[in-house]
């Protein structure tokens, strides 16, 4: 069957949510899909935490607290110096 899922936990539960518990959601997300997505997910949460912060439905962002090390984790691994590019126009 494989790993048990990460899973975040419900909207009642939102100050349930630390850093330590994203970093795993991170972690065992980028296996599956590349850093980029993951990056858009979290800057996603983000958002929704601080709607959530200012509906008072929780006290903290908890993807504000990402060490520098898990914050890596959110970089893309594209090289921009692999990708071809045009020269010169096509005659």
């Amino acid at each position: 069957m494989g790993q048990p899922r990460a899973r975040l936990p419900r909207p009642a539960q939102a100050n349930k949510v630390t850093p330590a518990l994203l970093r795993t959601f991170i972690i065992q997300t980028r296996k599956k899909v590349k850093p980029g997505t993951v990056k858009l997910v979290v800057a996603l949460l983000s958002s929704l935490y601080s709607d959530l912060i200012e509906s008072e439905h929780a006290v903290v962002n908890p993807c504000r607290g990402l060490a520098k090390k898990t914050r890596a984790l959110l970089r893309s691994d594209h090289d921009p110096k692999n990708t071809p590019y045009l020269t010169r126009w096509p005659t």
